[in-house]
């Protein structure tokens, strides 16, 4: 990662533990405690958010993409207090704007349908995912049925806090501290964004890879750097093959 990046994401972490502490009452000391932890999980946040906002950028009925940064960010936020449940749906919540995103990119009519009528925007995760399989972009790429079913057991184990199956559900669980930065919650939120948000990424370049394309140098970088070494192997594999064809 070149100087002007690494300062970048610094500068993004600070502000990060500034609002936890100024806006959120989450304790300065809480945040030190688990600083580590929460520079880790923020830099998979700053990469995801990075591609959102650029394949958003100038796109067309892109309202579904450009709510997801903010999604992913209150998450963040939610599990460092502890409260779990609704991390755990903004979450799912992030598959379901981009996989609406996916969807209605291409789809203008159905688009205006469902501004209108407001039971059509509940389109379902398994509709969705099917069609994104069918896409173009996805049958050119080797080894997206892969892709999909890791999205697909994400979406799968985060709908278990819809349904109010967790134990730390805030109702009916005992009263908990969210003064705190939880440390239960945050290990929770790790693994699903060192898995989930790299998947999510990925997904949205090889959907536009004139987008990423088109980026900065230093976005592409840290677009990049929120991949999983396989992803982003297997990304630079397909881009290539892209080129060419082009």
């Amino acid at each position: 990662m070149n100087r002007p990046l690494t300062e970048f994401c610094k500068q993004n972490f600070a502000d990060f533990c500034d609002d936890l502490t100024q806006n959120w009452a989450v304790p300065i000391k809480s945040v030190a405690a688990r600083k580590v932890q929460l520079r880790g999980i923020h830099r998979r946040y700053l990469a995801f958010a990075c591609t959102t906002t650029v394949v958003a950028e100038r796109a067309a009925r892109s309202e579904y993409l450009c709510a997801v940064a903010e999604v992913a960010y209150l998450s963040m936020v939610l599990a460092a207090k502890g409260i779990e449940n609704t991390s755990g749906v903004l979450l799912r919540q992030c598959i379901e704007l981009i996989l609406k995103h996916l969807y209605f990119t291409t789809h203008p009519v159905e688009y205006a349908w469902a501004q209108s009528h407001e039971g059509y925007r509940e389109l379902t995760f398994q509709f969705l995912v099917e069609y994104c399989g069918k896409t173009q972009e996805s049958t050119d790429f080797h080894g997206a049925n892969q892709v999909y079913a890791d999205l697909a057991g994400h979406f799968a184990s985060l709908s278990r806090y819809v349904h109010v199956h967790s134990r730390r559900f805030i109702k009916y669980g005992k009263r908990r501290n969210t003064k705190q930065c939880d440390q239960a919650s945050m290990c929770r939120l790790k693994d699903v964004a060192d898995h989930l948000w790299p998947v999510l990424g990925f997904l949205l370049i090889l959907h536009f890879p004139r987008k990423f394309n088109r980026a900065s140098i230093m976005e592409q970088k840290l677009m990049q750097s929120g991949l999983t070494k396989d992803l982003r192997q297997r990304l630079t594999q397909h881009l290539r093959m892209v080129s060419l064809k082009a």
